[in-house]
């Protein structure tokens, strides 16, 4: 699980520091999102983690897709919540999050024209 987590991260990272490109600088790009430049360092090398919130935040200013920062593979949701919190879930919410991983797969697809 952990090293899933780190890899993730990573990869993200790597997405956020390609979509930024040459178009801006860290620097840049931390002054429209309101972090540190740092901040955005630690991101592209997947020291950092963001709140979910500020995932739409850098598609926003990277013009780019939520889902093309995710990065997707074989993820499933007992990847992306420990499994003791996702047994400790309503039924219910254990679906709800279910739909979010598949549809982030669908979207993450259809972006790499796969879908």
């Amino acid at each position: 699980m952990l090293m899933y987590v780190e890899s993730f991260y990573r990869e993200f990272g790597e997405r956020v520091r390609r979509a930024r490109g040459e178009r801006f600088s860290q620097a840049e790009l931390a002054r429209r999102i309101g972090m540190s430049r740092g901040s955005i360092a630690n991101i592209e090398v997947g020291r950092q983690r963001i709140p979910l919130h500020l995932l739409t935040v850098l598609a926003r200013e990277l013009d780019v897709e939520p889902a093309a920062l995710l990065p997707v593979g074989d993820a499933n949701a007992a990847d992306i919540v420990p499994a003791d919190r996702l047994q400790r879930l309503r039924p219910e919410d254990q679906t709800a999050l279910q739909k979010v991983v598949r549809r982030a797969r669908e979207e993450r697809g259809a972006y790499d024209g796969q879908g």
